[in-house]
């Protein structure tokens, strides 16, 4: 499905070099409604503490998935009503007053989120999602409190990873580029890697590093559950997410460098987004 954004984006929008798919601060926001809401949802069917201590049954963890399902949907479609509202009352003009003081700021705090999202990943901890205020302090006590329990495998694949990420993107992409037709996908090639050797090396059974496990084929039909958040709007922060992520690097960025304008209500994410990235 996120063939479809990419589509949408280039028959609608104006800037000529930014390409929409997955942003990691969206996913975010997205995650921290459906978070919200899946707790709200256990207390109710009195599944609470048996999903704190993992005891879910088959059937309780489909209705889970289902129910995580329709509430990004549901964030999805509350987000293209607002894009197509902010459009029509050409709401783009916000966009003047992002000055790169501001859109500095963005990045900067979008890249501490995100890299505080993924520490937990890297150490193989566990480290429970915290809501409202101190988000990252919390986080942070709570991994140096697990460092203890770090699984040594899952760190050393992850820093090997990383090390290759570097080497490659900054020795490699960086220093040929002049020579290169097209960049090294080292990307793509480090997920395809990884991926083939923890199944064939059985990682998860010979070292417990946690893997994402089966993916179901086929389609799904999202049901939206728009009841459980009529009163909870405030909860939807998925959508604020949209002008400071396309515009910051459209306008402020390659649209300055090309010398070309930039229509600021097209250049919004499709409403799709949030869906895709939950």
């Amino acid at each position: 499905m996120s063939f479809f954004p990419v589509i949408i984006y280039f028959f609608f929008a104006t800037s000529k070099q930014i390409s929409m798919g997955t942003v990691a601060v969206v996913s975010l926001m997205t995650a921290g409604v459906i978070s919200s809401q899946t707790s709200l949802w256990r207390e109710e069917n009195g599944i609470d503490e048996a999903a704190m201590a993992n005891n879910l049954t088959a059937e309780w963890r489909a209705e889970e998935i289902a129910f995580k399902i329709s509430i990004a949907a549901s964030i999805s479609f509350i987000s293209g009503l607002a894009q197509v509202g902010m459009g029509v009352l050409r709401f783009g003009f916000v966009t003047t007053y992002m000055g790169d003081a501001m859109v500095s700021g963005f990045t900067t705090g979008a890249a501490v989120h995100v890299f505080t999202s993924q520490v937990k990943y890297v150490f193989g901890i566990d480290v429970p999602r915290f809501p409202n205020l101190f988000q990252i302090i919390n986080t942070y006590v709570r991994v140096f409190r697990e460092l203890p329990n770090t699984n040594l495998p899952t760190l050393l694949l992850s820093v090997i990873c990383m090390i290759v990420l570097y080497i490659v993107k900054v020795y490699v992409n960086q220093r040929y580029k002049t020579k290169l037709k097209m960049p090294v996908p080292i990307e793509l090639a480090v997920v395809v890697v990884s991926t083939l050797a923890s199944h064939y090396g059985n990682f998860k059974d010979r070292w417990s590093i946690k893997v994402v496990g089966e993916i179901p084929a086929g389609k799904f039909q999202p049901s939206p559950a728009l009841r459980r958040l009529r009163n909870r709007l405030c909860d939807n922060r998925g959508i604020v997410a949209f002008s400071p992520v396309s515009i910051s690097s459209a306008v402020l960025m390659v649209g300055k460098k090309h010398h070309y304008d930039i229509d600021s209500n097209k250049t919004q994410s499709p409403p799709m987004q949030p869906f895709l990235l939950a």
